[in-house]
């Protein structure tokens, strides 16, 4: 990962929003783990029957479908936890 996650992050969503192709998969890379941990978290206050894995992937393909507007990484992961907390509900 780089010295500046935060910088990357925001870099990488620019990109997408630009529509470069390769954003989406460097995205994933920056983003896994902080979205591993952050499912994890609600799964525990849910007690969900997904996995933690289920609920980031799941997440994910939510996101990818959708149009990229995220503005940076805090608004990307507002609305990853909105995601994540539709997806327990459902």
């Amino acid at each position: 990962m780089a010295a500046d996650p935060a910088g990357e992050i925001t870099r990488a969503l620019a990109d997408l929003r630009a529509g470069e192709p390769a954003a989406m998969d460097r995205l994933m890379e920056l983003v896994y783990a902080d979205l591993r941990r952050r499912a994890h978290f609600q799964l525990k206050l849910s007690n969900g029957t997904l996995s933690t894995t289920d609920l980031v992937h799941e997440t994910f393909l939510r996101l990818a479908g959708a149009n990229p507007s995220w503005e940076d990484r805090h608004h990307f992961f507002n609305v990853a936890a909105k995601a994540m907390r539709q997806i327990v509900i459902d």
